[in-house]
């Protein structure tokens, strides 16, 4: 195995990862209430007050996570079929395609989703200080707030972001 290949594969992987994470925090934000969160918060439950941040602004939380979930996979599916047009050519890179897509339906979204689904209280606890973190890097919320702006430009209406409402 090439050098170029194994990192190729790993920085595919870690994508995979990302998109995982993404997919279950997001899965977890639009289930939980703020009402449970303000429970965990009143337990001292580790990750609980971040929960209640992030929760207190579900309209720009889901943004972020859908643009990095998206990115991850545009990213894992990119390098994947670089490495497999370098070595088998154009019917190579349309089964790479497609098994990437399968790949990245079954590990990167079914099952975190499944998982998240099954366990909200602990993805949304576990997914909240990071999902913080990434709320707080300014290019990120900058970019993402452009591209809710397009959005609504093309698609005009009430929403200003895609979210679940408790109401």
């Amino acid at each position: 195995m090439s050098t170029g290949l194994l990192i190729g594969s790993i920085v595919a992987a870690v994508f995979v990862v990302i998109a995982a994470a993404s997919a279950a925090a997001e899965t977890a934000m639009t289930r939980i209430s703020r009402a449970r969160a303000n429970g965990f918060d009143h337990e001292a439950h580790p990750g609980a007050a971040a929960l209640v941040e992030v929760l207190g602004e579900r309209e720009t939380t889901l943004a972020p996570l859908l643009l990095s979930r998206v990115a991850a996979h545009v990213g894992a599916i990119t390098i994947v079929v670089t490495l497999v047009a370098d070595r088998r050519g154009a019917g190579g890179i349309v089964i790479a395609a497609i098994g990437s897509a399968a790949a990245l339906y079954i590990f990167a979204e079914a099952i975190p989703r499944i998982w998240a689904l099954q366990h909200i209280d602990r993805a949304a606890l576990r997914s909240a200080r990071i999902l913080r973190a990434l709320l707080r890097i300014a290019p990120l919320r900058a970019l993402t707030r452009l591209l809710t702006a397009i959005g609504n430009i093309i698609l005009p209406g009430p929403a200003g972001a895609p979210v679940v409402s408790e109401d």
